[in-house]
C-alpha cells in the first residue's frame, strides 16, 4: 500500500509540475501577445494626436499626367490630358485624394479598435481556466 501511495504522489508531482510549466509558458505568450496588440491598437486609435497632419502619398500617373488607379485605369482622364505628372495635382483631384485618405483612415481606426478588443480578449482563455486548474492541481490524499 505504501508503494502505491508513493507512486501516486510521484505521478501527481510530475504531472503537476510539467503541466504548471506548460501553463506558465502559455500564459506568458498570451499576456505578451495581448500587451503588444493592445499597445499597437491604442497607438493606431490615437494616431492623430501622436502624428503630424502631413501625409505623403505615392501615386501613379501616365506620361500625359493623368492619375492611374491601382489596376492601371485612368482616374481623371479628361481633367489632366495635357499636364505633367509632377504638376498633376489640381483642385479637381483634391476631393479624390481626400476621399481615399478618409476611407483609409476610417479602416485604420477600425483596425486599431479591433486590435485593442482582440488583445483584451486574448486574456480570457487563461483567466477562465484558472479556477479549474486550481481544483485539479490540488493533491488529494487517498484514504485507505
Amino acid at each position: 500500500m505504501a508503494s502505491q501511495e508513493c507512486s501516486c504522489v510521484i505521478e501527481w508531482y510530475f504531472h503537476a509540475h510539467v503541466f504548471q510549466g506548460l501553463v506558465a509558458v502559455c500564459v506568458y505568450i498570451l499576456i505578451n501577445a495581448s500587451r503588444a496588440l493592445v499597445c499597437q491598437g491604442i497607438l493606431i486609435v490615437y494616431w492623430k494626436e501622436l502624428n503630424s497632419p502631413i501625409f505623403e502619398c505615392k501615386i501613379s500617373c501616365s506620361q500625359q499626367g493623368t492619375l492611374l488607379a491601382e489596376d492601371g485605369s485612368h482616374l481623371l482622364e479628361e481633367a489632366n490630358k495635357d499636364q505633367q505628372c509632377a504638376s498633376s495635382y489640381t483642385n479637381n483631384q483634391a476631393p479624390i485624394i481626400a476621399q481615399q485618405l478618409d476611407a483609409n483612415m476610417h479602416f485604420y481606426r477600425h483596425k486599431g479598435r479591433f486590435y485593442v478588443i482582440f488583445g483584451l480578449l486574448l486574456n480570457a482563455p487563461w483567466i477562465a481556466v484558472l479556477p479549474y486548474l486550481n481544483q485539479q492541481l490540488t493533491y488529494k490524499q487517498h484514504v485507505s
